[in-house]
């Protein structure tokens, strides 16, 4: 019954259509269980694009058709915001025929299935190759919340040099349609992850176990699990192991280890980027992919300077004042994302305080001991010890966290006056840390991945959301989960504990805040306004306004005890993505995708100040717990400092050769985080 209502979908739109009033469709490339590709030409733009027309059941009407258009509507402009050249972009959605089509880059060439069904099964380095290119694309949407859910053959596509993912976001949207029509389970068995098909449980586990299914069909030109109808392809999966491979080696054992059904067996994928690279450059194949050992506790490790006193620092942004870069030295990438800023070659690092093959991300970890900015202000200490090579009695400002983060820093939080720092980055579990002595202090199981994190009043309690779409909550002194709080229906991208700690809001994709009672775990109410996805929560001091900002370009007041807006502030021509209360609550400093920091007076819903200075996006604003400093970071690199309460521009540190995504202030405690994966306390004079 549901492909018969594809077929009538189908027949609706024919070549020549025009597709809200701009895209003119031309020819079919593409046909599939969840729509059909078409080639067409914007005519606004005179390109050429590819549109793809998701197909929902016909039994899906009225309401909770409208509600899945708007879900797609907001699947797809996920998606528009992954940028990484393993992932197809996406330039529009709209709404057509009361359905869901989705215009994307039109890349001519074969998908990997139709390579493999042409031209036989390929050799392992190039499976290698193809493998490393679409862990780093998944790296990239599992940091954005994004898990893709039918990762298959059919869905890579070969173009040129480029291995390019397509249809992320589809699986959910049509699964929900299909279930919502029937009851069926939606997706590819022979690549579905055992744990989605017996429980439906997604995580981006599920995407690292289809990956190794697509390698294993690229190698041997089947899947793991073939079956002669879905039944049969669904029960070998959830009862069976895979079928041996006929290829023997190095490449053949790792696919395999992917392929183990427990979750927490499989390699993750920061480790798969290094081991596939590896694979990909041997021609021998002598890379063994030996399992992972435990890892064992962290320690400090003592900051060093590279033998001369060379200073590795990233260079700074262009127009502003710093030494000149270094000579380019273009070591390969294994990290996605922008292309790394150039670095001088770094000297081996200190004895590893675990044991175990060092992936280049360690490495780096490492080799940002040696970062310390050349152009740090005079208003931020260095070190507090003794002199040159005596071990500081507190946090050398700017030195890394040493502990092998596994990918981009997306959130951190200090709980208390600062003793403890929770981190939050892709790969990784929340992970909290003694800032002064630098050590890991203890790890706790949540979301993944982990995009929002805050502590309550006291640092009693933690949140965290995640890109799973729930929110944990933790006891911090016994590291107990309290609850998982669910009913977001999309990535959950900020949370904030009101002053007295009986409020957490809540807010994410699905264009909601939330309020949740922290005693009894319920939500209490639900706050509507914003027109697109919200990413940025801030309490006033007394609690009685909650100043949220989304996609919308808008910063909203709430007030908290009526559970209604009282304001709305316009001045941003881009998403609004952080905001902060000044400590006496007069003033909102909201942070921009614009390259601004607009300061605002709550009372009169105005405008004071407008702070220039980043040149992208400004991903994070804090103000120092006495009000005497607003900092704020960006991905132009740059962790700036203002004077308050002129707001005129004080220092910039540059201490991450990346975007730098969070930033926390706690006493006399800064500390930034960045798509680097790396996490730096600075301590303020």
């Amino acid at each position: 019954m549901f492909f018969a209502a594809i077929v009538r979908r189908v027949a609706e739109n024919r070549a020549g259509d025009l597709v809200a009033d701009r895209y003119r469709l031309l020819s079919v490339v593409g046909v599939g269980g969840m729509g059909r590709v078409w080639r067409a030409r914007d005519e606004r733009l005179d390109r050429e694009v590819a549109v793809k027309e998701v197909l929902l059941p016909s039994g899906v009407r009225g309401e909770e058709r409208e509600r899945l258009n708007r879900r797609a509507v907001r699947e797809g402009r996920s998606a528009a915001r992954l940028s990484h050249p393993g992932i197809i972009t996406m330039h529009d959605i709209v709404i057509h025929r009361d359905g869901p089509f989705l215009v994307m880059e039109y890349l001519p060439g074969r998908s990997l299935a139709e390579a493999v069904a042409e031209d036989g099964p390929l050799p392992p380095r190039r499976a290698a190759e193809i493998g490393r290119a679409m862990a780093e694309a998944l790296l990239v949407a599992h940091g954005a919340g994004i898990v893709h859910r039918d990762l298959k053959p059919q869905n890579v596509l070969l173009h040129g040099d480029r291995v390019v993912i397509t249809d992320f976001g589809i699986a959910h949207l049509v699964g929900d349609a299909t279930l919502t029509a029937a009851g069926a389970i939606m997706g590819t068995p022979a690549y579905m992850a055992p744990e989605q098909a017996e429980t439906a449980q997604v995580t981006p586990a599920v995407d690292v176990w289809s990956l190794g299914a697509t390698l294993y069909s690229a190698v041997e030109g089947r899947p793991p699990y073939p079956g002669a109808t879905y039944m049969e392809a669904l029960a070998a999966l959830i009862t069976g192991e895979p079928r041996p491979p006929r290829s023997t080696g190095p490449f053949a054992d790792l696919v395999m280890r992917i392929l183990r059904k427990r979750p927490e067996d499989r390699p993750e994928l920061p480790e798969l980027v290094r081991l596939l690279g590896e694979l990909a450059r041997d021609d021998s194949a002598s890379v063994r992919a030996a399992p992972s050992p435990p890892p064992e506790p962290v320690e400090s490790l003592p900051s060093w300077t590279p033998p001369g006193g060379g200073d590795p620092t990233p260079p700074p942004v262009p127009g502003e004042a710093g030494p000149p870069p270094p000579a380019p030295s273009a070591p390969p990438s294994d990290r996605p994302g922008p292309p790394p800023v150039p670095r001088p070659p770094v000297p081996p690092p200190p004895a590893p305080v675990r044991t175990g093959t060092w992936s280049r991300r360690d490495l780096g970890v490492f080799a940002g001991l040696a970062v310390l900015s050349a152009v740090l202000p005079a208003g931020v200490n260095l070190a507090r010890g003794a002199g040159p090579g005596t071990p500081p009695a507190g946090p050398p400002s700017g030195a890394p966290l040493s502990g092998g983060l596994s990918g981009a820093v997306r959130a951190l939080a200090f709980g208390g006056d600062g003793g403890i720092l929770a981190t939050g980055s892709d790969g990784d579990p929340v992970r909290l840390w003694d800032p002064v002595r630098q050590v890991e202090i203890g790890g706790l199981e949540g979301p993944s991945p982990v995009t929002a994190l805050a502590f309550g009043p006291g640092g009693a309690l933690l949140a965290a959301g995640g890109g799973d779409r729930t929110v944990w909550l933790w006891d911090v002194r016994t590291r107990a989960r309290v609850a998982l709080l669910n009913g977001h229906e999309a990535a959950v991208r900020a949370v904030a504990f009101a002053p007295d700690g009986r409020l957490l809001a809540s807010a994410g994709d699905d264009d909601v805040v939330r309020l949740w009672d922290t005693a009894s775990h319920r939500q209490v109410a639900e706050l509507e306004g914003h027109d697109d996805d919200v990413w940025s929560l801030a309490f006033s001091p007394d609690g009685r306004t909650l100043a949220s900002g989304g996609w919308d370009e808008a910063v909203r007041l709430w007030d908290v005890a009526e559970r209604k807006e009282k304001d709305r502030l316009d001045e941003h021509r881009a998403a609004v993505t952080a905001l902060a209360f000044s400590p006496d609550g007069r003033t909102l400093a909201s942070g921009s995708q614009d390259q601004t920091v607009r300061i605002w007076d709550v009372r009169e819903g105005k405008e004071l100040h407008e702070l220039e200075g980043h040149r992208d996006h400004v991903s994070a604003v804090a103000f120092a717990p006495d009000g005497r400093i607003l900092v704020s970071a960006g991905w132009d690199r740059a962790v700036r400092l203002w004077d308050v309460p002129g707001y005129e521009p004080r220092n910039v540190l540059r201490a991450h050769g990346d975007y730098v995504l969070a930033l926390a202030l706690a006493g006399r405690y800064l500390a930034t985080g960045g798509q680097d994966g790396l996490v730096r306390v600075h301590a303020l004079s």
